[in-house]
């Protein structure tokens, strides 16, 4: 049996918030089941199949994609989109290249992902703890 026009919709609506009540008042269920929605909608095999689905084509990206971004940021290799006015009053988009703000941003999380920047000392080596008035300590 396939998924209803529905249940799909509130499958790609959960799918954005993970908030079962919301994605169910989205896609158009009344307000009583969208309450229970947890409980009835989301326990439905073809609608934890056609979740499964979704969520393995969203999946996040890995280290090696957002230091890849960062990088790029701070090179000066993406571009940001802006509202630009041309004659008559009219608009239109232009890319312009990314500021300086966000280059320094990007170089400061990169600089944070491998420890460039300590806040903090560090010590290594052996301390030895001396406890003074060991007999006066009552049990």
């Amino acid at each position: 049996m396939a998924l209803t026009p529905k249940r799909k919709k509130f499958c790609d609506e959960y799918i954005k918030d993970r908030d079962a009540y919301a994605a169910a008042l989205r896609a158009g269920y009344a307000e009583k089941t969208a309450k229970n929605a947890e409980k009835s909608i989301l326990q439905d095999v073809e609608v934890r199949a056609y979740l499964s689905q979704l969520m393995n084509e969203e999946k996040a990206a890995g280290a090696d994609e957002v230091i890849g971004y960062l990088s790029s940021v701070m090179r000066g290799r993406e571009k940001d989109e802006v509202l630009a006015r041309i004659g008559g009053g009219a608009q239109s988009i232009a890319e312009i290249e990314v500021g300086a703000k966000e280059r320094l941003k990007a170089a400061e999380l990169l600089g944070k992902r491998y420890n460039l920047f300590k806040d903090t000392v560090e010590v290594n080596g052996v301390t030895k703890i001396v406890f003074s008035g060991e007999g006066e300590l009552s049990e």
